[in-house]
């Protein structure tokens, strides 16, 4: 193993070497290129994909906290000492926690394509209506979840972090929302599916929207709608702004 911090950090690890180039020279550390799983070809519905096999837990070659790694996470621990000090100069820590968890509950929750902002989660909280839309009733479950999980921790006979905590909090998050027929609150045993129902499908989807014949007409990024082009460049005629 060869290591220079200040200008190049290499690791040898059965061939292989990565160096952390997002921090600045005098700060970056060794860290091991590690391969964690592979790919296997399957077929699926008549069609060939790769399917990612992770390599199972722990690690190998294990990782080893010495050199400039042990710096960096003495310096992450540093961090944390000052957060936790930042934090008992809050006024009213439970109120920063409140606003803090929704903001991650928001934005969490866009990442599956879900409309609902900031400002609408509050709206409904603070009108206490009984039944929230779709969207934000997504994010009132991650809300439900979070605080379902740090109370079964934080109580002296509650759930430890477990798979029983993980999988309770999970029919939680899932319960009445568009996932709730999927398998809520247990370890799914299929391969997870990444770009829509079809390879092929999706080639040819993209394919048309680069050619312009089809337009995403829903701006969302799951459950998405296509439509021909030109049926939308025939609807909109006599309706743009400022036409007499």
């Amino acid at each position: 193993m060869t290591t220079d911090i200040t200008n190049k950090c290499f690791v040898t690890i059965s061939g292989s070497w990565a160096q952390d180039r997002s921090l600045p020279k005098q700060g970056r550390f060794c860290v091991a290129k590690r391969e964690t799983g592979h790919y296997e070809q399957v077929v699926v519905e008549g069609e060939e994909i790769s399917a990612f096999i992770p390599l199972p837990l722990p690690p190998s070659p294990s990782l080893k906290m010495d050199g400039a790694l042990s710096g960096q996470l003495r310096k992450a621990e540093e961090a944390l000492i000052r957060l936790d000090l930042a934090g008992a100069m809050v006024p009213s820590l439970d109120w920063f926690v409140y606003a803090f968890v929704r903001k991650e509950a928001v934005l969490t929750s866009q990442i599956e394509g879900t409309q609902a902002t900031l400002i609408n989660l509050l709206v409904f909280e603070a009108e206490n209506k009984t039944t929230p839309n779709a969207d934000v009733e997504e994010v009132c479950n991650y809300l439900d979840a979070a605080i379902y999980a740090r109370s079964q921790i934080a109580k002296d006979k509650g759930l430890p972090l477990s798979m029983h905590l993980l999988n309770e909090t999970h029919r939680r998050l899932m319960q009445g929302t568009r996932g709730a027929s999927k398998q809520p609150g247990a370890i799914r045993r299929s391969q997870n599916w990444i770009g829509g129902s079809r390879p092929t499908a999706i080639r040819a989807v993209g394919t048309l929207i680069e050619a312009g014949i089809l337009v995403e007409t829903t701006g969302k990024k799951r459950d998405r709608s296509f439509a021909y082009q030109a049926y939308i460049d025939q609807l909109r005629i006599g309706t743009e702004l400022g036409r007499r």
